[in-house]
């Protein structure tokens, strides 16, 4: 960012690498050399967890941080973009709210795109044209082929986070068959018994089921299981953005002790509390999935 020409980069790193603690720094350099900054996400809740993750780091410094998402009222959105035009919004975190040609920058100097696949080339261009050659920064655990392309031909710089913070303790990873599912619900039990939360994600089993009736039957069979009173929610591919949301913040809440999911389920959304993820038929997963 100090150099003479924009930036155009991908951060790469997986989940819980710390890619967001490097988007507030960059978004704090930017601060500190009169320019805002914006940060969009696919989803609200992806968009509220930044906001309030980069709230949390830099707003105690001074930097004013607004959020700009869809679901707030006319009048909410009219004000915060009129505060971000006006140059007193630092740093604006939101979803495509962010390119609509209402939303205006006074100083745009950095751009970061968060899971930069899940927006169409289109989108990402509109939101940096709201700057005059801003910086760009996207963020991705896992860059689709027209990013790798972009690199290897000298059109995207990349930096790599190949480390996790210090003290995390490692993953372990068990395969088992299915004779063990009664052992694997009792296990999910002793964890949610103690607090915590998990994930069951399973693919299509048989063709012909689609996305829905296979992750309904799956949650109906577990109503014959130790985990037959535990909160369980469902989330798939045929259900509406709204309603996809709504289910991840219950989860996020711990209202939902377990999620029930296809490979729909949400990326880059941080549930700490969730320390057990089961992949049922996990061949049918690909190795990014």
């Amino acid at each position: 960012m100090q150099k003479s020409v924009p930036m155009n980069r991908l951060l790469q790193g997986d989940v819980g690498s710390g890619k967001t603690a490097v988007a507030a720094g960059a978004a704090y350099f930017a601060y500190l050399n009169g320019y805002q900054s914006t940060l969009m996400a696919p989803t609200e809740i992806l968009a509220k967890q930044h906001y309030d993750t980069l709230y949390k780091f830099l707003a105690p410094l001074g930097v004013t941080i607004a959020l700009l998402t869809g679901s707030q009222t006319p009048a909410q959105k009219k004000q915060i973009r009129q505060l971000i035009a006006d140059g007193q919004i630092d740093i604006a975190v939101g979803t495509q709210a962010l390119i609509q040609k209402s939303t205006r920058f006074s100083s745009l100097g950095l751009v970061i795109t968060d899971e930069q696949h899940r927006f169409g080339v289109g989108q990402r261009a509109a939101l940096g044209s709201k700057g005059n050659e801003p910086h760009i920064l996207v963020m991705s655990a896992t860059p689709i082929p027209r990013t790798l392309g972009m690199i290897i031909y000298g059109d995207l710089d990349i930096s790599i986070l190949d480390e996790m913070p210090k003290g995390r303790l490692p993953i372990r990873t068990y395969a088992v068959d299915t004779s063990y599912r009664e052992r694997l619900y009792k296990f999910i039990l002793k964890y949610v018994n103690n607090g915590f939360q998990a994930y069951i994600v399973c693919p299509l089993i048989e063709e012909g089921i689609s996305e829905k009736a296979a992750a309904t039957e799956y949650i109906n069979s577990l109503q014959n299981t130790c985990l037959a009173n535990v909160p369980t929610g469902l989330l798939h591919g045929k259900m509406k953005q709204a309603d996809k949301d709504a289910v991840m913040q219950d989860f996020k809440d711990n209202k939902l002790k377990v999620l029930v999911a296809t490979s729909v389920i949400e990326v880059g959304v941080d549930v700490p509390n969730a320390v057990v993820m089961v992949i049922e038929n996990a061949e049918q997963f690909g190795a990014v999935t």
